[in-house]
């Protein structure tokens, strides 16, 4: 069952009953850069907006149309009560958005278009149809599992989310690599995406269809964000399994819907007892988050003890149908590295791709050799965690026929360059 606090199909004239017992409050968005920033990503907590009835929820208002802000309330941390506020809006270059926060009754919320979805699909027996679930366990012991069944039971190999420009997925089958569905709609697909005739899950997906299709080869690579180790500064450890092998390097995996919602969504990866040469690591968490209106999703790290000595995490992007170079553009807060080329099967289309890593977390990029080790044809970026055992990355995937000027490399470099001012410099968000 979706977990959508507020979602619909309207937007209209702020009509709803709005109430007085907390506090209308001002909020000031500014651009404080020469780019305009469309869909740009707002958050705001429960402690900045302090209500004091619950009865009531805040909502955004438009001082200029006088017509709600598309957004959504989320408990994030599962006590039943909102924690944050997310909303987008658009920003004009070094302009500023007066919003208002008002209070209304939960009946009344106003309604947004979905332009985020998450999807989990499994078979859970050979007579039921799948079910989406909004949390599930891997354990090490997969394949033998699925033998045994006697049929796949994952929907699309994993945990699949999609905003209105495109779609990703995660490989649940030990992989643990990312893959990109082009989109060629705006709404909203992957919920029926690789579900055969019969009801069994099925590759749907690999076939030209209305909405688009999967156009992206991965093989043994990261796909693009996966995460991986690298060992004394000199070999590979995959978060995973390889093809060739049976058994999965990790002793169980969770997934966890956190959110779901029209203008952003958020699930979590747990991974416990990673093998990683003769050391384990005990637990990683990965948190995803998509956006409505970006061409990316977003990638937090979480290691919830010391990694063992020698070990770093990297990331990185598939080079597996490239002749073009790897791209990179430094700013002063963080760094792209982008490909743009027919990279996708067959090199039938072109894409790009590209990871912004906000500098802090990054400690070099370098390439793979093609054969041999756990991640071959890969450019890679090395991680290091912060203070508090985390890092941050943006993983970005465009094709031409959702945007036929993303055919231009020149056009698609920059647009990343613009995505990394936006990170470079972020809005300054104001409560009065």
């Amino acid at each position: 069952m979706k977990k959508l606090l507020f979602f619909a199909v309207a937007l209209g004239l702020a009509s709803c009953s709005t109430k007085t017992e907390n506090k209308e409050l001002i909020v000031e968005v500014s651009n404080p850069g020469s780019l305009e920033r469309i869909d740009e990503a707002v958050v705001l907590t429960r402690t900045q907006l302090a209500p004091e009835n619950d009865k009531f929820l805040p909502a955004v208002l438009d001082t200029v149309s006088g017509t709600y802000v598309a957004s959504q309330l989320d408990d994030l941390d599962g006590d039943g009560k909102w924690d944050e506020l997310a909303f987008v809006t658009n920003l004009e270059p070094d302009g500023t958005s007066v919003l208002k926060i008002v209070w209304v009754d939960p009946a009344d919320y106003p309604q947004f278009p979905v332009r985020t979805n998450i999807r989990y699909g499994r078979k859970l027996s050979k007579d039921s149809p799948i079910v989406e679930l909004d949390s599930d366990v891997i354990y090490k012991d997969l394949q033998q599992t699925i033998k045994d069944l006697g049929f796949y039971p994952f929907q699309m190999d994993g945990v699949a989310w999609e905003n209105d420009k495109g779609g990703f997925r995660h490989y649940f089958d030990g992989r643990n690599n990312r893959d990109y569905f082009g989109k060629r709609v705006t709404y909203m697909v992957l919920d029926s995406v690789g579900i055969k005739d019969d009801g069994f899950p099925g590759d749907t997906y690999h076939v030209w269809a209305h909405w688009g299709r999967d156009i992206m080869s991965v093989g043994s690579s990261f796909g693009i964000g996966g995460l991986g180790a690298w060992v004394d500064g000199e070999r590979f450890g995959r978060l995973g399994r390889l093809a060739s092998e049976f058994d999965d390097r990790i002793d169980s995996t969770k997934y966890t819907r956190i959110t779901e919602g029209p203008v952003r969504s958020i699930f979590a990866l747990d991974f416990y007892g990673w093998e990683i040469e003769d050391n384990k690591v005990d637990s990683i968490r990965q948190i995803v988050t998509i956006w409505a209106g970006r061409h990316n999703y977003e990638n937090k790290v979480i290691a919830y003890s010391d990694l063992p000595e020698g070990v770093e995490l990297i990331t990185g992007i598939a080079r597996i149908f490239n002749d073009m170079p790897l791209e990179e553009i430094k700013l002063d807060n963080c760094t792209v590295m982008a490909t743009h080329d027919h990279q996708s099967y067959d090199k039938e289309f072109i894409m790009g791709m590209g990871l912004i890593i906000p500098n802090k977390y990054l400690t070099r990029i370098f390439d793979t050799p093609d054969r041999g080790i756990d991640f071959t044809k890969t450019w890679c970026a090395e991680i290091k965690l912060d203070s508090n055992r985390e890092a941050e990355f943006y993983a970005y995937s465009a094709w031409e026929h959702q945007d036929e000027q993303f055919q231009d490399r020149d056009y698609f470099l920059e647009f990343m360059r613009k995505e990394a001012e936006r990170w470079n410099t972020l809005v300054r968000v104001t409560v009065k």
